[in-house]
Parts: C-alpha cells; structure tokens; sequence
C-alpha cells in the first residue's frame, strides 16, 4: 500500500469514527474504561486495538518512524530458531484489511505504547465534552496491572492463580479462558528420574487454534470472557507492556500457561520492549481533577 492510499485510508476511518452520532472522542474512550475496584484508577477494557493505534498514527502530531507499525516483527525466528509456521497471509493484512479493527496492535515498540498514551492524555484533555477536567493515561505499574488483572480477589479461600476464579485454564464448559499456547495433558509424561517432561515428538506442541479457531490473536472483546472487572484478555492473546522497560504481564498466543498466571514476572524473551507479534498494551487512566 502506498502512502497515498495510507494516508485516505486513516483520514477516512477517523472521519468516521468522529462521525457516530452523540459520541465524542472523549465519550468513546470513558465508555471503553472500567474502573478496577476501589483503587481510583481505570483500565481499557480490551488491549489497545489496530483502529485504535491508527488514529493514533493518522495525528500529523505523531508520524514518527519510531511509532510506525513494523510487519516485519511478525517473524519469529529471532525468539524461536526452527519455529516453522506459515504466517504469510496475516502479515500482510493484519494492519491493513478491515477484518482486524477490533484486534490488539502488536509490532509496536514500548516507547511506541508509550507515545500513544501520551497522545490519548492530550487529546482527551483538550476534548471539550470530556467528563473529567484532567487524566493521564499510561501504562501500569506490575502491582496495578495484577490488582486489575486480578478481579475480586477471593476465590473460596483459595489465592486465584488467574484472572478468572477456579485454578484450571478451562471453563464448566470445557473451553478454554485465553488465547495461549496449549499443551494438552497427553504431552506431558515422566522422564527416568520420575521428572515431568514434555512430549514434543510429531509436532504435539503448538498454539491453542484446534480448540478456539485462532492461530495467531483473537478479537479483543468477543472471544473470551471478561474478569471480575470486565476486562478482556488479561492474560493470553497478547502479552501487555508494563511501566517498566521489557517487562510485560499476562502472556500471549504462542506463551505457555505458566506466563498467563498473575504472579509471573519472569520476561519470556529477552528485549522485549523492542516489540513483536505476540507483544501488545494496554492504557490505565488516571483522573488527577475531576
């Protein structure tokens, strides 16, 4: 796509996006936050969407090459050497084609996440129908991420593991509650010392698409039930940038479960601020005057 055409493309989604009757800009995104508990603070209920980072980059204020979305990053080689998967087709339509508006931008570095929420605190700011005199969005500290991640906070006296109560990764109804990289319990076996081991013989081992049709990310807010608070995908699809530098919380499409558990700190690749496929955020705002 030429920069011609890139430039019709985003003039004419944000003229339409400010075109819905009887919503401002500012009115969509306090309709988009919900608040996580008590704390005073909010959470958007769904990882930061392509529509959404599009606006962002269609702000003269913001062509910036360093916020540019990079198809490139779809590539996972750099993480996974003898990773074979045939992600052709959506790198060359996930940014662009339609059919993805309400998926999470990812191929974003975190300085990139963190120009955009400094471009969401100004414009609401300066939107004269805003509902608070002042916000700041950003992104959340680790203990803010899993306060909202987190939900109510008792499960029948048992610590939740995850967003969700129970400490299974499938629902009553068998299905699982994120977008990761399943492994079925027949992959996992005993070794000679009596140590669990993982069967990857014949390619056992992927991400979770026999069991919810996504090979790669899923919709934000369609898929998967919400938390306690009524957020989407704390943990799974794709994993969210934190305050700090390269550290992200919840896990993504190709992580493992061990990722998508609340008190996971461990970063699952290195220079993870740099960016990729399975790499997202998500903003908190912050009222300072009502």
């Amino acid at each position: 796509m030429n920069k011609l055409a890139i430039f019709i493309f985003t003039v004419a989604w944000s003229l339409n996006l400010h075109a819905q009757k009887g919503n401002s800009f500012a009115q969509q995104i306090e309709a988009a936050y919900k608040p996580v508990g008590n704390t005073g603070y909010y959470a958007n209920t769904c990882e930061c969407t392509v529509a959404e980072y599009q606006k962002f980059l269609s702000d003269p204020s913001c062509l910036n090459e360093k916020y540019r979305y990079d198809s490139l990053k779809w590539d996972f080689k750099p993480y996974f050497p003898d990773f074979q998967v045939y992600d052709a087709p959506i790198t060359k339509v996930y940014y662009w084609h339609p059919a993805y508006q309400n998926y999470p931008i990812n191929n974003i570095s975190q300085d990139a996440a963190i120009a955009y929420c400094d471009w969401l605190t100004n414009t609401y700011n300066a939107d004269p129908n805003r509902k608070y005199k002042k916000v700041v969005f950003r992104l959340p500290t680790n203990k803010e991420w899993v306060t909202a991640a987190t939900g109510n906070v008792s499960y029948n006296g048992i610590k939740k593991l995850f967003p969700w109560d129970g400490l299974t990764l499938r629902g009553k109804d068998g299905k699982l509650l994120a977008n990761f990289a399943e492994t079925g319990e027949y992959n996992i076996k005993r070794g000679t010392q009596g140590e669990l081991t993982i069967n990857n013989d014949n390619n056992t081992i992927g991400p979770n698409y026999g069991s919810d049709n996504y090979m790669f990310t899923a919709p934000c807010n369609s898929v998967y039930p919400s938390n306690d608070f009524g957020l989407h995908n704390m943990s799974g699809n794709v994993a969210e940038y934190t305050n700090e530098t390269g550290i992200t919380k919840g896990g993504s499409f190709i992580s493992p479960a061990y990722y998508l558990m609340l008190n996971s700190s461990d970063p699952e690749f290195a220079n993870m601020q740099m960016g990729g496929a399975f790499i997202g955020f998500r903003p908190f705002m912050f009222i300072l005057e009502k």
